[in-house]
């Protein structure tokens, strides 16, 4: 599926970011969570572009077939990797996007903490709340607390549509959670 990569990238770097003669001093990042499950393609292309910044969610050294199936924190730019993540991943959820002033690895901690949820009979399972499907489902059945804890110190999150020629760009706004769908144009 060819994707309206530009217009992508660009609401990534506009969306909550300072604006001329804004207030803000601080530089908004980009991040994604990637999901290596989707597409073994993701940690091999990490691997070959050591210059992004990424982290692994999960914690100690992996065995092999796990790091290609684990979630991955990657710091944006708007370059090869980001046009190559949209052009290859959009439309077929390989993860979700935010917005945040904080560090990678002060986003790393917060998002580490919803890796895990308990589950019938108190077994702990693994919550992949970085697959947009999951994400779209999830995060308007939160109630203000909820949405409080989810955001921490992100200002909003961006993930694709059921329609990949949509995005849902999602903030928080007086503890409740709006979600502005915006069309893409090719």
């Amino acid at each position: 599926m060819e994707t309206p990569m530009k217009q992508i990238i660009h609401n990534f770097w506009t969306l909550n970011q300072p604006h001329e003669g804004s207030p803000s001093l601080f530089e908004k990042n980009v991040f994604a969570v990637l999901d290596g499950a989707r597409n073994k393609k993701i940690y091999s292309r990490l691997k070959q572009h050591s210059r992004d910044v990424y982290t692994c969610l999960y914690e100690g050294r992996l065995p092999e077939v796990l790091r290609y199936a684990a979630p991955y924190l990657v710091e944006l730019d708007k370059d090869h990797f980001t046009e190559w993540l949209l052009e290859e991943g959009w439309g077929d959820s390989w993860g979700i996007f935010l917005i945040s002033s904080s560090s990678i690895r002060d986003v790393r901690r917060h998002l580490r903490r919803f890796l895990m949820v308990e589950g019938p009979n108190n077994k702990q399972m693994y919550f992949r709340y970085y697959d947009p499907r999951v994400f779209r489902t999830y995060l308007p059945t939160c109630n203000p607390e909820e949405l409080d804890t989810i955001f921490g110190p992100i200002e909003s999150f961006i993930s694709e549509d059921e329609d990949p020629k949509k995005m849902i760009y999602y903030t928080k706004k007086d503890f409740e959670l709006e979600s502005n769908v915006i069309e893409l144009r090719k």
